[in-house]
């Protein structure tokens, strides 16, 4: 899987900033295996108007597309924790 997503990485990246939604990341970064050895996914703070906006960006995002992700789990979330 990580050959595949290597392959996908400045996509992955452009998709972001060239469809402007870099600018609402609070936090970004991948997430890895116990041992620390095998990208098992990503994590994102992001800060859009709805839930539906998040799915459209995730829907589009190259990893996805290209099934990467096993499956997406968007959380409700403001400064403070989960709500």
């Amino acid at each position: 899987m990580n050959e595949a997503r290597d392959g996908l990485l400045d996509a992955h990246r452009r998709y972001f900033v060239d469809r402007g939604y870099q600018e609402h990341f609070i936090a970004y970064g991948p997430r890895v295996s116990d041992n620390g050895a095998a990208w098992v996914g990503s994590v994102m703070l992001v800060e859009l108007p709805t839930r539906e906006a998040v799915e459209g960006m995730l829907a589009n995002e190259p990893d996805n597309r290209a099934g990467l992700y096993e499956r997406l789990e968007i959380h409700d979330w403001r400064f403070g924790g989960r709500h």
